[in-house]
């Protein structure tokens, strides 16, 4: 993980890749979960959300849905 990559970049903007560094980023200050919403159809916004699960699933932050109904 490069400490400088991201820096100019608001967190979980850009690509699920990017959004898989952000959880790394926030997993090291201790972050224990993350509750995210993401604007987009929703089988659209479910599949990143399952990619995103996918590719931060060897750190200790968890990832859930926003919004309502979120579970």
């Amino acid at each position: 993980l490069d400490p400088a990559a991201g820096r100019d970049r608001p967190l979980f903007r850009g690509t699920v890749a990017q959004w898989a560094e952000d959880v790394a980023r926030v997993a090291e200050l201790g972050v224990g979960h993350l509750v995210l919403q993401v604007d987009a159809p929703v089988e659209a916004a479910l599949s990143a959300l399952h990619d995103l699960r996918s590719r931060s699933a060897d750190h200790d932050t968890r990832v859930s849905r926003g919004g309502r109904g979120a579970g």
